[in-house]
């Protein structure tokens, strides 16, 4: 999708502080008319985004970064809706646009630091969806992609195994996989071997120290889901269609309020006709 800046990039200023400023510091970059949200308390970054506009003159919600900063409101799925309400109250925004390259923290640790996998990776490989998509974010090659992907994950593991290591490595990923995995095996799809994966890892997010055998199952996890990564299919470049739906909403309520009107009018006409009918007789 092309689009331009718009002729005003803090067009929606009221939009955005509305949404943002009770809970976050809300700067406006006037050399790329972008607006940076980030924690009050802290300043850590949690969304970069700005208005643009298509050749269809069809004002567009671009984001250009997305980040958890921090719980409850600042968490990842909180941050989504409320990009979703900022469209949702400006009615020109037809279209939320994003590049899609979200990571997840699976282990801290004092000596390792963070291990971190691709979170696009990780949800298709246990769900067959990408965390955005299944907010309602899908690309052109949606359909597409998601036809390949279910073919992958429901795989067998020693199926494709033979494919992402060669003889020594997939000798010494059995190996290891046997040592800390016992309960699992390559003969389960690839779906619910990673999904059990993920059921035996550390509980304890915040930064400590771990066991050597808990840091040897998060980086097979880890190594495994960035080379089952490649034989995945997903476009990045992912687009969700805002639904206007407050006033049709109330046209709809409207509606069928006078359906109901009529409904109880013609109930109570029977009824009167019924009550002279009996006193006739």
């Amino acid at each position: 999708m092309d689009d331009n800046p718009l002729e005003d990039p803090f067009k929606y200023d009221h939009n955005v502080f509305e949404i943002f400023s009770s809970k976050f510091t809300v700067t406006k970059n006037d050399r790329n008319g972008t607006y940076t949200i980030k924690m009050k308390n802290g300043g850590d970054l949690c969304l970069e985004f700005k208005f643009r506009q298509t050749e269809r003159n069809e004002t567009v919600l671009f984001v250009s970064r997305i980040q958890k900063c921090g719980g409850d409101e600042r968490s990842g799925n909180a941050l989504v809706k409320l990009i979703d309400g900022l469209a949702e109250s400006i009615p020109e925004v037809k279209y939320i646009v994003l590049e899609d390259g979200s990571s997840i923290t699976i282990c801290r640790d004092t000596r390792w630091g963070n291990i971190e996998v691709s979170l696009v990776h990780l949800k298709i490989l246990t769900s067959g969806l990408s965390w955005y998509n299944s907010l309602g974010y899908k690309s052109l090659t949606h359909d597409d992609d998601v036809l390949h992907n279910a073919h992958i994950i429901n795989s067998p593991m020693n199926v494709l195994l033979p494919e992402i290591y060669d003889g020594d490595g997939l000798e010494e990923f059995n190996e290891k996989a046997k040592m800390f995995f016992p309960e699992l095996s390559t003969c389960m799809t690839i779906k619910d071997y990673i999904t059990g994966m993920l059921k035996t890892l550390p509980k304890d997010k915040t930064v400590s120290k771990h066991s050597e055998e808990e840091i040897n199952k998060v980086v097979l996890l880890s190594e495994l889901v960035q080379f089952l990564g490649h034989h995945l299919q997903y476009n990045t470049h992912l687009t969700k269609m805002v639904q206007q739906s407050v006033g049709g909403n109330k046209r709809k309520r409207s509606r069928n309020a006078r359906r109901n009107i009529k409904k109880r009018t013609i109930t109570r006409k029977r009824s009167r006709s019924a009550r002279r009918s009996s006193k006739v007789h």
